[in-house]
């Protein structure tokens, strides 16, 4: 009588609780909360929370695999996971099941203490990458990036005190933080907020020779993304990723690699710079020796950090960077199982081929509005001639959730999990909007 009384979604009883727990609805769509309608929810949103973003007029309430559902029951198949993050999909049973387990005991403790998950992780990231000697735990992108800018600067500052400059690269996007955004290069996101960071430049993406250009004694580090996201899904070149880590050694510069986006099985790989040999034929890859992750670590529970080479944590010193959240045991479990799962064999595989398939699809389409499809497994971007945003409303009302890298490129970025009729259906979407959207 009180769940009817109160509006709640009907319930299962068809699975045992134990102590701790409550019952969850097993429908898909319908709202849980009842104190907003709908549409008050949505007027409140503008009321009440800083009107940053373009939400349009959609409420999601539940996920399932790769589908997302709305209040009213609606599903759309979700085309980019929350921007990279959800690359399990939704409600994973894995990942659903040791948050729920956690949440029951220890979400946070702080790092006075031990906690039981945060060394099971640490573990299986550091042996992902040669160069790690040393991970630190954070809440999110951004965060990773000032950690990466500090610490830098903690190493280079041991060579000389003014060593300090950065190079970062155009078409580059590192967060929103003071710090992140002053390596940030579209003005969009700077001008509002100068004067930002001094010291910073920008070189030309995938050209070797002006960073010969900008590197100087005073360079404290390189900074990129091995393939850009908002920049328009944009990979680095081979050649460029092996002079950049020839010119950090040459000029003691620590080389940084943004793996926010484009890291943990998104390319097909475990991690985007795994696709760079350092020479032809060499098991060896091209190491950074500061990389940051975050997005889909720990599947939509907020988590970041970066791996750090021996060199870099060797400087690093306690209580010269903290964190009150970052490797809280939630957090850290939910991780441990979405490394686990992507990590296999098999997932990175699935993740190659679908992507493969895509780009073939799109390609094979010989559509005069599409200029360039790029990326590596499922990071693609679907250049066109024309600005996409018409292309992405007709998406979404065909039940297809879209966005873009920029004026005129799709970017896809979906579950690594979906599947090739989903896949396919992606596909089908575009080709009728190539040729219905005038």
């Amino acid at each position: 009588k009180i769940m009817q009384a109160t509006g709640m979604a009907r319930i299962s009883r068809s699975l045992p609780l134990r102590a701790g727990q409550r019952m969850f609805s097993t429908e898909l769509g319908g709202m849980t909360q009842t104190e907003y309608t709908a549409d008050n929810l949505m007027k409140a949103d503008n009321d009440l929370i800083l009107g940053l973003y373009g939400r349009g007029n959609l409420v999601f309430t539940h996920g399932k695999g790769s589908w997302l559902y709305t209040n009213e029951k609606k599903k759309y198949l979700d085309c980019f996971s929350g921007v990279a993050v959800t690359s399990l999909g939704h409600s994973h049973p894995a990942w659903v099941e040791a948050v729920q387990d956690q949440a029951t005991k220890l979400a946070h403790l702080s790092n006075y203490f031990h906690n039981e998950w945060s060394v099971p992780i640490a573990k299986r990231l550091v042996d992902s990458c040669n160069f790690a000697d040393k991970v630190f735990f954070c809440n999110t992108g951004a965060e990773a990036c000032e950690g990466a800018l500090k610490m830098a600067r903690k190493v280079s500052k041991a060579v000389h005190p003014d060593k300090t400059d950065i190079i970062a690269f155009k078409g580059s996007f590192h967060g929103r933080t003071m710090g992140a955004v002053s390596m940030t290069s579209k003005e969009i996101y700077r001008k509002p907020f100068t004067p930002l960071m001094s010291g910073i430049e920008f070189a030309k993406m995938n050209d070797l020779d002006d960073v010969k250009r900008l590197i100087t004694e005073r360079t404290s580090a390189v900074v990129i993304e091995p393939i850009q996201g908002e920049g328009g899904i944009n990979p680095a070149t081979l050649d460029l990723m092996r002079g950049l880590r020839e010119l950090c050694d040459k000029n003691q510069a620590s080389l940084v690699f943004d793996e926010v986006q484009c890291g943990l099985g998104r390319t097909g790989y475990l991690w985007a710079h795994h696709a760079y040999p350092l020479t032809d034929g060499s098991d060896k890859v091209v190491e950074p020796d500061i990389m940051t992750f975050a997005k889909p670590i720990a599947g939509g529970i907020p988590m970041g950090g970066l791996l750090l080479s021996k060199h870099v944590a060797d400087n690093m010193q306690k209580g010269d960077h903290g964190t009150t959240f970052g490797g809280g045991p939630l957090a850290c479990r939910a991780a441990t199982v979405v490394f686990d799962e992507i990590s296999k064999p098999s997932m990175l595989k699935h993740v190659t081929d679908s992507g493969d398939f895509i780009i073939n699809a799109i390609k094979s389409l010989n559509s005069d509005k599409v200029v360039a499809v790029r990326g590596k497994g499922l990071l693609i971007g679907i250049e066109l001639s024309v600005p996409v945003a018409p292309y992405l409303k007709y998406a979404l009302d065909k039940g297809f959730l879209m966005i873009s890298a920029g004026d005129n490129i799709i970017r896809l970025a979906p579950p690594l999990v979906m599947t090739r009729e989903e896949q396919t259906s992606i596909v089908n979407v575009i080709a009728e909007a190539l040729k219905q959207v005038k």
